[in-house]
């Protein structure tokens, strides 16, 4: 079930895998990142980057807290790249 919320990329899992998990993510307010979205089941979260064109990322292995914390940090590119980039095996999910 994904759970959404108002509030140097890690190794591939699968290189040209093009599958999106999520049904729907949320917008957040960063310059950074564009939306993110979080999976209990798979403890895999979503994340789009405000890129041109716009990039899709899957993250395993991610807690429910860490994602909690993600989408609560003032700071999303912050909180991103000091506790997500290279933490965690990494999907590019498309471009």
């Amino acid at each position: 079930m994904w759970y959404n919320t108002s509030h140097k990329h890690g190794e591939e899992l699968t290189k040209g895998v093009k599958t999106k998990m999520a049904t729907s993510t949320t917008k957040v307010n960063s310059t950074l990142i564009r939306s993110v979205g979080y999976d209990a089941d798979s403890s895999r979260m979503e994340v789009t980057f405000n890129a041109t064109p716009s990039t899709v990322w899957q993250y395993a292995g991610v807690s429910q807290d860490t994602y909690n914390q993600f989408v609560d940090a003032s700071s999303k590119g912050q909180f991103f790249n000091g506790n997500i980039r290279g933490r965690f095996p990494t999907t590019k999910v498309s471009v």
